[in-house]
């Protein structure tokens, strides 16, 4: 939605209450707080521009600390060229948490009538562990949404269901023959059968299908629509298993106020590269689907990216469709994603990488044989080493007066 204006903040604390000042003129950031110092790299600030304010507005010899939301960068900006705002208060519209849960997917969803939503549940056990820091045990989470029965997105979902009181829970249960159910994903349908007898909501796509549009929730200007989503693929679609299930995948809107969000599982949009990279174009399967069926639903703010950015999902026609201003990739270092030729289809459309999030910043992995196998190093010249799961946190915020900020709990 490239024609509203988007702040991005680099940098949140778990605590997001905060202060910001507004530049007066155009000025540069200081590395030290006197005159003459010398700029800051990429401190260059503009008139109207709102900086986050540090130190707990104390001044030192008349400059205050402050932090560019656009890059991050810190340094110091003398008190006469700031008009301050200390009406900002701690912040109370909708977050979503892209945990970094490794090779795999879980969002956290908070709604601002504390109201909590899951979307996928993360590889392993990484999803729970981040979530009980947040949530108390014992507590409510009102929606959780499965996007398909993968393992990496089913990961927590036996230790959810142990740990808190689901109200609700909605996910397909399909599964191709030849590739059988995994162990934590069995595991997790057991969990939440049991959880029924106590009143759990338990809704199988296999049994429940749902038509795009639907709206699943709507409240204190909340919505949540229904995108796509299978009990059974249908019959044109002509993919091998493994694909085949993930292309079923639950696809669901989040909008509020005027923002909106994506969450699209690991659905399908590309054949896979052949032989020496011959890598086809033309958009297939779930997002052929949600393109001819669903268009209406798909211009959104943020896309938090079709299988983690494997190289076939998000083709050229969907990423034009959906038209986002920030794209998040859940990745880890595993499977070499995202991939470069994935981030270059956003790339041609018009996204920076500042536009760009992922998971697992860190260490390139190992390239793979074929140049279209290649992993995107975007972000990964900022941290050094491997990456490990839980150190890359993305939170995103939509706000009641018609903001989106963006950036890593670091």
């Amino acid at each position: 939605m490239k024609c509203f204006l988007f702040t991005v903040l680099l940098v949140f604390g778990l605590n997001l209450s905060a202060q910001h000042v507004e530049v007066r003129k155009k000025t540069n950031i200081r590395e030290v707080p006197r005159a003459g110092a010398d700029e800051a790299t990429g401190g260059r600030t503009e008139a109207g521009e709102r900086l986050i304010l540090l130190d707990s507005s104390k001044q030192t010899r008349g400059f205050y600390h402050v932090q560019k939301r656009t890059n991050g960068v810190k340094g110091w900006i003398y008190r006469s060229m700031l008009k301050y705002h200390p009406e900002d208060i701690e912040f109370k519209g909708v977050e979503v948490t892209v945990i970094d849960v490794g090779a795999g997917l879980s969002c956290l969803i908070k709604l601002p009538d504390n109201k909590w939503f899951i979307y996928d549940a993360g590889r392993g056990y990484n999803a729970w562990r981040y979530i009980t820091g947040i949530i108390d045990s014992g507590a409510t989470i009102n929606k959780l949404f499965l996007s398909h029965t993968d393992a990496d997105h089913w990961g927590s979902v036996a230790k959810l269901a142990e740990t808190y009181q689901i109200k609700e829970a909605t996910y397909t249960s399909f599964r191709t023959k030849s590739r059988p159910i995994p162990t934590y994903t069995a595991d997790g349908i057991v969990a939440l059968q049991e959880e029924r007898m106590q009143g759990l909501i338990l809704r199988d796509l296999a049994n429940d299908s749902i038509t795009p549009g639907k709206v699943l929730y709507d409240s204190d200007e909340v919505k949540l629509t229904f995108v796509s989503g299978f009990g059974k693929p249908p019959k044109d679609w002509h993919l091998s298993d493994s694909h085949m299930n993930n292309a079923v995948s639950l696809v669901l809107r989040l909008d509020y106020f005027d923002k909106s969000i994506l969450f699209t599982g690991d659905a399908v949009g590309l054949e896979d590269c052949v032989g020496d990279c011959n890598c086809p174009t033309e958009c297939v399967a779930t997002e052929r689907f949600m393109l001819d069926s669903a268009s209406h639903l798909l211009d959104v703010d943020v896309l938090i990216a079709a299988h983690h950015g494997a190289y076939n999902a998000n083709c050229s026609e969907f990423i034009e469709a959906v038209s986002p201003e920030q794209v998040v990739f859940s990745a880890g270092n595993m499977y070499r994603h995202p991939r470069e030729l994935t981030v270059d289809r956003f790339i041609e459309f018009g996204l920076s990488e500042e536009q760009i999030f992922r998971t697992d910043r860190g260490k390139k992995q190992k390239d793979g044989s074929k140049s279209c196998s290649d992993e995107w190093d975007g972000w990964n010249s900022f941290v050094g080493g491997e990456d490990g799961s839980g150190d890359d946190h993305i939170k995103i915020q939509l706000t009641d007066d018609g903001r989106v900020l963006i950036g890593y709990l670091d």
